[in-house]
């Protein structure tokens, strides 16, 4: 809590005598869903092989698992799509496309996305 409360700005005064401090704290959890995002989409980005793109889909659910973000979540239905289990990809892509509005953010990109994936017209990774 030390280190913590020693990374925040100090606190501001407010009424009664009382002071005001904000906390800011991310879950461990984002940062393993992070790093294991990442990797999943280096190699969707990098490889069309089933075998890598498999093993791109673990670390993606996995990720997922700690954490579910509209970006982990938005790799997870590319990759799904990219391996032909375009059914599943479509469920997961309008996730990431909820969880981005639920979060405040546009999601047209994602959206555009999705139409594409109906469509048949995305490239996957590439």
């Amino acid at each position: 809590m030390k280190m913590i409360f020693g990374k925040q700005s100090s606190p501001k005064p407010v009424q009664n005598g009382a002071a005001q401090q904000m906390i800011r704290y991310s879950p461990m959890v984002q940062y393993y869903n992070r790093e294991l995002n990442k990797a999943a989409l280096a190699f969707y980005e990098m490889t069309s092989d089933p075998l890598y793109l498999a093993r791109a889909i673990k670390w993606s659910a996995r990720a997922n698992e700690f954490f579910e973000h509209y970006i982990s979540l938005n790799t997870y239905a590319l990759l799904l799509y990219a391996t032909g289990k375009k059914e599943d990809a479509l469920i997961w892509q309008d996730k990431a496309i909820q969880d981005k509005k639920k979060r405040g953010y546009d999601a047209k990109i994602l959206e555009k996305e999705l139409s594409g994936m109906k469509k048949g017209k995305i490239n996957p990774g590439k």
